[in-house]
């Protein structure tokens, strides 16, 4: 049983990849049928054994081989991509998150989490929100948990990360669009330094600052920027990322480079000719994150 299971697993994320990139592949071979019978028949009708495809209340008389293939892959489209959304979700809580904040796959939980749980009281929880290594999250999307002897960070639909009050070196006020309270640390489970929305005078704030000096409370230091542990002003070791990131992630990003050479070209020869200005400033848009992806991509490798 535990075999099948592992194995059913193996293969989630290689059905997750073929399922978006069929979604994609269905949403463009719409899109150009629509393009050259100058409608969809999803929106048409068939009248008399005549058959007509629509667009913006124009019809266009179409033979039925041709409606029936355009209708075929607008119905194909419109199923496959709810389960090509559900599959990116399971990709980007999987892999791509995972690797941004911690620098590598999803993992089962670390027992420092059920151990800071029994071994101490419960000083603050919420959800304030923040941003752990390179992903940001609403208040609604990341609980936080202070305990005496850690902190505990609950990213919806993922493994929580605890951060050991040892691990924590430094702690003071950020402005990032809004306060916010920055933790630079030496735990392996995350990237440093996190960032929790609120104020250093908050109850979120203060349950930090105390988890700080009570830890060391003869080397601790208080001023008025920030909390240190041990004294000094440590920049805690960052972990450093595997060379290259889970296969999924990679995969995602190449799909992302075909989707906006597509797109590139509808607008050099569709969006341009037809929308003039309008048409440049959207193209000129794709070719700029383009190339912002790519040189991302052969800088990080995803």
């Amino acid at each position: 049983m535990i075999t099948r299971m592992t194995a059913s697993r193996r293969w989630l994320p290689w059905l997750a990849v073929a399922t978006i990139v069929t979604a994609v592949c269905l949403f463009f071979a719409f899109f150009v049928s629509s393009g050259l019978l100058h409608g969809d028949a999803l929106n048409g009708h068939v009248v008399n054994g005549h058959y007509f495809v629509a667009n913006h209340g124009a019809y266009t008389e179409v033979s039925e081989s041709d409606w029936n293939l355009n209708h075929t892959l607008g119905l194909a489209m419109m199923t496959i991509w709810p389960l090509g959304m559900i599959s990116a979700a399971f990709l980007l809580f999987r892999y791509v998150f995972p690797f941004l904040m911690t620098g590598g796959v999803a993992r089962p939980a670390s027992p420092q989490v059920a151990m800071i749980e029994r071994s101490s009281a419960l000083r603050w929880s919420g959800s304030p929100g923040g941003r752990v290594g390179g992903v940001n999250f609403t208040r609604a999307m990341l609980g936080v948990e202070v305990y005496a002897d850690g902190l505990i960070l609950r990213p919806r639909f993922m493994t929580p990360i605890a951060i050991d009050a040892d691990a924590i070196t430094f702690v003071t006020s950020a402005w990032r669009m809004s306060p916010m309270i920055e933790i630079r640390h030496a735990s392996p489970d995350a990237q440093s330094p996190i960032f929790l929305y609120g104020r250093r005078t908050s109850d979120l704030g203060r349950a930090i600052d105390a988890l700080v000096r009570d830890r060391q409370p003869a080397a601790g230091s208080t001023d008025s920027d920030g909390v240190t542990a041990g004294g000094t002003r440590a920049e805690s070791s960052v972990p450093a990322a595997p060379q290259r990131p889970p296969w999924p992630m990679r995969a995602l990003s190449i799909l992302g480079f075909v989707v906006g050479f597509i797109m590139l070209g509808i607008g050099v020869f569709e969006v341009i000719p037809k929308f003039g200005p309008f048409g440049f400033a959207w193209t000129g848009l794709i070719a700029v994150v383009l190339v912002s992806n790519l040189r991302r991509f052969l800088r990080k490798g995803w």
